[in-house]
C-alpha cells in the first residue's frame, strides 16, 4: 500500500510539472486568491462581463486583468481592469496583495472611498484610479516607497493633499474637490516630473520651495483659487515644458525674463487671471513654444513682433486684454506671424486694436483654422462675417 501511494504521488507530481498553475500545492498564495474574490463580491455591476473568468475552474493567475509572477509561489503583481464599466466599491482586501506593483482601475464607476489599506503596498509602483466616482479623503501613500505614478484625477475626492512617497514621478489629482494649500513638503520629492491639480479648490500660492525641483516638466494648477503675485519659484524650474495657471486670482506683472528662465517651455496658459503690464519680450527665447494662451487678463502695450520667431507656434490667444494698435507700425506683428507656418488658431478679439488691418493679413499660414481680431471673424483665411 505504501509503495502504491508513493507511485500515485509521483504520477500526480509528473502530471503537475507542466501545469503548475492548476495544481493545488503549486497554486500560489491563497491570500491573493481570496483577496481577488472579495474584490469581485463587492462589484454590483459588470456590464462587459470582465470578471466572468474569475471562477473556481480557472486559476486566479489566468483571470481577466490579473498578472502573476512567473515563479512559484505565484503572487499577483498586476491588476488591470481599465474601462470595464465596473460599478461598486473597491474592496479593502486589495491591500492584502502585498506583491502588487500595478493597480489600474481607471474609467469605471467605482464608488465609495479609496481603501486605506492601499497605503501599505510597499511594492506598488503605479496606481491609476482616474475617472470614477470615488469620494472621501485620500489614503496616506507615504509608505508606498516604490510608488512612481499616482493618478486619482476625475473623482469626487475631498480634503487636502495626502502623504506622498519619496520616489513619485507623476502626481495627477485634477478634477476633484480638494481644498487647503499646496504643501511645501512636495518639493522634497526630487524625482517628480508631473504635478497636476487642476480643477480643485486649492488656495494660497505655489510654495517657494518648488524652486528646488531638479527635473519637473509639467506644472498644471489651473482652475483653482490661487492668489497673490506671479509665483517666482517657477522661474527656477528651467526643465518645465508645460505651465498652466489659468483661471486663478493671480495678479501683478509677469516677469520679463519668463522665456529665458524657462527655455524648454512648449505650452504656456495664463488666461483668466489679473496679470498686467507688457507681454514678456523674452518669450521668443522659448523657441519650442507651440501654445500660448494669455487671454482674459489686463495686459497692455502693443502686440510684440517676437511671436514671429516662434516657428513651432500653433495656437496664440491674446483676446480680452488691453493691447493696443494705433499705427501701421503697431500692426507689424502680423507680418512676422507669417513665419509661424504651423499656426492654426489666432485670436486678438476684444482688445483696443484700431486702424486698418494691414494687407499682410493674407500672408498668414493657409492652415489657419480660426482667426479673430476685434470685430473680425475669419475662418480658413476667408472673411465669413463682419460684426458691427
Amino acid at each position: 500500500m505504501r509503495v502504491a501511494a508513493t507511485v500515485q504521488f509521483l504520477l500526480v507530481l509528473i502530471a503537475c510539472s507542466g501545469h503548475a498553475v492548476t495544481c493545488s500545492f503549486a497554486s500560489g498564495n491563497e491570500t491573493d486568491r481570496l483577496s481577488l474574490l472579495d474584490f469581485k463580491k463587492a462589484i454590483i455591476l459588470d456590464p462587459q462581463r470582465a470578471l466572468i473568468s474569475w471562477n473556481e475552474s480557472t486559476h486566479y493567475c489566468h483571470w481577466e486583468g490579473v498578472l502573476c509572477t512567473t515563479k512559484s509561489p505565484l503572487r499577483v503583481v498586476s491588476l488591470d481592469l481599465t474601462s470595464q464599466g465596473l460599478l461598486g466599491p473597491i474592496s479593502p482586501s486589495l491591500g492584502n496583495l502585498t506583491f502588487l506593483t500595478n493597480l489600474s482601475l481607471s474609467n469605471n464607476r467605482f464608488t465609495g472611498q479609496i481603501p486605506q489599506s492601499l497605503g501599505h503596498l510597499h511594492h506598488l509602483q503605479r496606481l491609476y484610479m482616474s475617472n470614477n466616482t470615488l469620494e472621501g479623503i485620500m489614503p496616506n501613500f507615504g509608505n508606498c516607497s516604490n510608488l512612481k505614478a499616482l493618478w486619482l484625477n476625475g473623482n469626487n475626492l475631498v480634503g487636502q493633499f495626502p502623504g506622498l512617497p519619496p520616489r513619485l514621478q507623476e502626481l495627477n489629482l485634477a478634477r476633484n474637490d480638494l481644498t487647503g494649500t499646496i504643501p511645501s513638503s512636495i518639493s522634497n520629492i526630487t524625482t517628480l516630473l508631473t504635478f497636476n491639480c487642476m480643477f480643485n479648490n486649492i488656495k494660497g500660492n505655489i510654495p517657494n520651495e518648488f524652486a528646488k525641483f531638479p527635473s519637473l516638466q509639467t506644472l498644471l494648477v489651473s482652475r483653482n483659487q490661487l492668489s497673490g503675485r506671479f509665483p517666482q519659484a517657477i522661474l527656477n524650474i528651467s526643465t518645465l515644458i508645460a505651465l498652466g495657471l489659468t483661471g486663478n486670482h493671480l495678479s501683478s506683472e509677469v516677469p520679463s525674463d519668463l522665456g529665458s528662465s524657462l527655455p524648454n517651455l512648449q505650452s504656456l496658459t495664463l488666461a483668466g487671471n489679473y496679470f498686467q503690464g507688457c507681454i514678456p519680450p523674452t518669450l521668443s527665447n522659448a523657441s519650442n513654444l507651440n501654445a500660448i494662451d494669455i487671454s482674459a487678463n489686463n495686459f497692455t502695450g502693443v502686440v510684440p513682433s517676437l511671436f514671429g520667431k516662434l516657428t513651432q507656434l500653433s495656437m496664440l490667444n491674446l483676446e480680452l486684454n488691453k493691447l493696443k494698435a494705433n499705427s501701421k507700425q503697431d500692426w507689424e506683428f502680423l507680418n512676422n506671424l507669417a513665419n509661424c507656418t504651423k499656426l492654426q488658431a489666432l485670436s486678438l478679439a476684444f482688445n483696443q486694436l484700431k486702424g486698418q488691418v494691414p494687407s499682410s493679413l493674407g500672408n498668414l499660414p493657409t492652415c489657419l483654422f480660426s482667426f479673430s481680431v476685434y470685430t473680425w471673424e475669419i475662418t480658413n483665411c476667408l472673411v465669413v462675417s463682419l460684426q458691427a
